[in-house]
């Protein structure tokens, strides 16, 4: 407790309030920026105990996705200050709290009031799912309310991306909101369990408890497999049939969140305006609020570092690590606006939520120029498992044209065959003969080989299929699942979100020996450095 007289905590321009929250890791603390007169919260994470618990991947995740979402329904993540013992993330502050506090303390709401609450909290989820990002942890505890009632997606941290094809398997979530796939174990459609755990949310909007609560996990369990649940006749019809059909246990028939937009229960109500717009791919730079830029230009107190309004402007728009990047997004949050072209996550992989040098990354503005080490640390792959086919990626800032020809240019002087092209910016290629098979005198005469070539180029070449044995014969060649002489890939290229300009390069392996396949794409990546540099 702050004793009389004392100056307040400060850290940067947030001077620290009361304590809002306490959790595993430190504390959640309200703040005001001492030049906006902003009001944020402060969750304060304990490095030390971060790094003694399993829990430091779910904090990372949680940062790294925030970083990234930009939606009128999803809390915002303003920045992240790194200390020697602490890290503050700063967030958007929920004056009313929890939607759980209030469904506590009112109980059941009107359908009118419950149907605009569920209606904000479809449109963030579905931002998520649209930038395949599974939230897999939805609960009215997870639900923030501002002062004006507007609801705001919280706690990110056991939330997944979701690929074409590929199905989740983490049993993760609160049991009372998880679906039926989830507790049982199985593999699971991250969609779909959402759309479980959103019916059992609107179920408690409208009835003030939940459809499922028992005093055992067994019991629980046995009756959200079986969708055991009933439900109060002050329901009106259309709610009734709405929830039924998204409390599903079968997940190949529930509905889906684009079937819950048409349902009758749903078109019964005036959508908000930005809520009748999907939120999808930013087509255009971010959009400058002329308004808010105008005030941000006016304080006095904000250092600009001797920038012109252009490239003031150019920073905000790129998201660029700058303090006054930061006031210009809590002086947005002080009109209650939006961006019209909202920052998307699409395409990104498990690997862009860990580490990637080539986007700017979240540090302390000026307390603190040091990287977040312990929040982007990429943990170290298991190599017993299956290798992921999205393996090897690179960012360069140029338009996705220029990038195209450059690949076309690398790729004829390694002879590949590029066998389909599409629209979109997809090639699928066929290479063969990477390794060139010469008649040695011996295998140590091919051993040395390979150190050479090492040395000289830096690459790794697939030397643990060998078996080396100096007597004089050619060389034996351990047989591999694939062929070590060809291999099939598509190459797909993605605008990022950060930049206009920016777009990445994503070499997925379709055919062939992964060790093969990544000495492959560097050799590719070298050559496309060395044109782009001559540029």
């Amino acid at each position: 407790m702050q004793q009389q007289g004392q100056a307040p905590l400060q850290i940067e321009h947030y001077i620290i309030g009361k304590t809002l929250g306490v959790g595993a890791f430190g504390k959640v603390k309200l703040a005001k920026h001492n030049i906006t007169n902003t009001q944020v919260a402060i969750k304060i994470i304990n490095k030390r105990k971060m790094k003694n618990s399993r829990m430091g991947a779910k904090i990372r995740r949680e940062i790294r996705l925030l970083r990234y979402f930009n939606h009128p329904n999803v809390i915002k993540l303003y920045e992240v200050l790194d200390t020697p013992g602490d890290i503050f993330v700063v967030m958007e502050y929920a004056e009313r709290g929890e939607l759980f506090d209030l469904i506590a303390q009112r109980g059941k709401l009107p359908e009118s009031e419950a149907r605009n609450f569920f209606l904000q909290i479809l449109s963030g989820v579905e931002y998520c799912h649209n930038n395949l990002v599974a939230h897999r942890d939805l609960k009215p505890e997870n639900i923030l309310i501002t002062h004006n009632y507007v609801v705001k997606i919280a706690d990110f941290g056991l939330s997944n991306l979701m690929k074409d094809g590929k199905y989740l398997k983490t049993s993760c979530g609160s049991p009372n909101y998880a679906a039926p796939e989830v507790i049982s174990g199985k593999t699971y459609c991250g969609s779909d369990a959402d759309v479980w755990s959103c019916g059992v949310i609107l179920y408690a909007l409208l009835a003030g408890f939940l459809p499922f609560d028992e005093e055992t996990t067994q019991a629980l369990f046995k009756k959200i497999k079986s969708a055991d649940y009933t439900i109060p006749s002050s329901f009106s019809p259309q709610v009734r049939d709405l929830i039924n059909k998204m409390l599903t246990p079968d997940p190949l028939k529930r509905i889906k969140f684009h079937e819950i937009h048409l349902h009758p229960y749903m078109r019964s109500t005036q959508v908000p305006f930005y809520l009748q717009i999907p939120f999808k791919l930013d087509e255009g730079r971010r959009q400058i609020n002329e308004d808010v830029f105008e005030k941000l230009m006016q304080l006095q107190t904000v250092n600009f570092r001797g920038m012109t309004q252009t490239q003031i402007q150019k920073s905000i728009r790129k998201r660029e690590d700058k303090s006054f990047v930061v006031i210009y997004d809590l002086l947005l949050g002080q009109l209650g606006v939006e961006s019209s072209t909202p920052m998307t996550l699409h395409n990104l992989t498990m690997h862009d939520l860990i580490f990637n040098p080539q986007i700017p990354q979240i540090e302390g503005q000026s307390f603190n120029n040091c990287l977040l080490n312990e929040i982007q640390k990429p943990q170290p792959y298991d190599y017993g498992k299956e290798l992921p086919k999205d393996i090897m990626a690179i960012v360069y800032p140029y338009q996705a044209r220029q990038i195209v020809n450059a690949i076309y240019t690398c790729l004829e002087k390694f002879n590949t065959v590029i066998k389909i092209k599409s629209p979109d910016y997809k090639l699928k290629c066929y290479h063969k003969n990477l390794i060139k098979m010469t008649k040695y005198n011996s295998s140590m005469e091919l051993f040395n080989e390979f150190q050479k070539e090492v040395e000289e180029t830096g690459s790794k070449n697939d030397l643990a299929s060998l078996t080396f044995k100096d007597d004089g014969k050619k060389p034996k060649i351990k047989e591999n699942k694939y062929s070590a002489k060809e291999i099939i890939f598509n190459i797909q290229i993605y605008k990022m979100p950060t930049n206009n300009n920016d777009h990445m390069i994503d070499f997925q392996l379709c055919r062939g020996h992964p060790v093969v396949f990544m000495d492959f794409c560097n050799k590719v990546i070298a050559l496309l450095n060395q044109h782009f540099n001559q540029i």
